[in-house]
């Protein structure tokens, strides 16, 4: 057949998961998404030689370092292993889990280092990475089987990780990736999918507080950002001689910020940011959708906790029409030395445990 004969159709690809206990290590994907995007892929920086040889042009080109990077876009389904596993790595710590009801268990995403994560000295597993099997589109052959390349990409981290809703829209989740090394894979994945409805605008709410212990008020919004960057070094300083692929893949400085969009009714942001005032914020995601089969048991939802954030900017709002007046702020997360972190999460779900 040449190249480019007959076509392969996007509905068809999958993007599924497994968690790595050593870095770049493959594991074939048992958690799967419908996803909105993906766009992971392999680079390799080139050079032509610049040696001179008795002709204008380049007669000899040489492949230096490989480079494995992109994104994965979903929406926001906590029901879903594969999201918690992208939550989870980026946030780098432990998951402890706690039983709430037959069916539903709360887990709290505990910020970490990405390689010293087990839960307790004698149980859970370090996750090191992920590996994410990519099915890039295929042919659909009868009900519910295709064919296609699947692609394999190990050591996976989460480099910047973001959470948001806006009014009429889907909470999405977005994970900016740095893999170690990417292949055709052999695998033969079967992707199975959650049927819980992803959380939308609806069900968002947001409190506010002078610390997390002491949230009384509600925050009116139109949007919100979680935003996690991990700063991970996959340059120069990662690699090593006798390898194009990454050696190591260490996050360094977390930085942890949180982004609004707020009609503008009263001068209290204005003071927040003139005093340099610390605010707690907590945001409730829900989905309305019963997780577990008591009547008692809570609904698939994620909470996250940012116990100490300051406004950057800005302090007052643009007027550019004769409409409703808004202002989006930047607020910096930073390190809460009472309650030990700058974010945390917790989400329910019917997963025993992600150890």
């Amino acid at each position: 057949m040449s190249v480019g004969t007959g076509s392969r159709q996007g509905y068809v690809a999958i993007v599924g998961l497994a968690p790595e206990y050593t870095l770049g290590t493959h594991v074939t994907a048992t958690s799967f998404a419908c996803f909105n995007s993906e766009s992971l892929n392999k680079q390799r920086t080139e050079q032509k030689l610049e040696s001179i040889c008795m002709n204008r042009d380049f007669t000899k080109r040489v492949t230096l370092e490989e480079t494995v990077e992109g994104s994965i876009e979903v929406d926001l389904d906590v029901s879903s292993d594969f999201v918690v596993w992208l939550m989870a790595q980026a946030m780098g710590g432990t998951v402890a889990a706690s039983t709430v009801g037959a069916g539903c268990t709360k887990h709290t995403l505990y910020a970490g280092d990405m390689e010293n994560n087990k839960f307790s000295a004698t149980s859970g597993t370090n996750t090191s990475s992920l590996s994410i099997s990519v099915r890039k589109g295929g042919v659909l052959a009868a009900a519910g089987t295709a064919t296609g390349d699947v692609y394999q990409f190990d050591g996976c981290r989460v480099n910047s990780l973001s959470i948001k809703g806006e009014v009429n829209g889907m909470c999405m989740l977005t994970a900016e990736i740095i893999g170690r090394s990417a292949t055709l894979s052999s695998d033969s994945l079967t992707a199975s999918f959650s049927t819980v409805v992803p959380a939308t605008f609806v069900n968002v709410s947001i409190t506010t507080g002078d610390s997390i212990g002491n949230l009384a008020a509600t925050e009116i919004l139109q949007s919100f950002e979680v935003v996690i960057n991990n700063n991970l070094a996959g340059d120069t300083a990662s690699r090593r001689l006798g390898t194009r692929v990454l050696d190591v893949l260490p996050p360094t400085r977390r930085e942890v910020l949180f982004n609004v969009s707020q009609r503008w009714t009263t001068n209290t942001t204005y003071h927040r940011f003139n005093d340099n005032t610390a605010t707690a914020f907590r945001v409730h995601i829900d989905t309305g959708v019963t997780a577990g089969a008591a009547g008692g048991n809570t609904t698939y939802s994620m909470v996250i906790d940012l116990p100490k954030c300051y406004l950057n900017s800005p302090a007052v709002p643009e007027i550019g029409d004769m409409g409703v007046v808004t202002v989006d702020q930047e607020w910096a997360a930073m390190y809460d030395s009472e309650q030990g972190y700058s974010v945390q999460m917790a989400l329910f779900n019917g997963t025993l445990d992600y150890n």
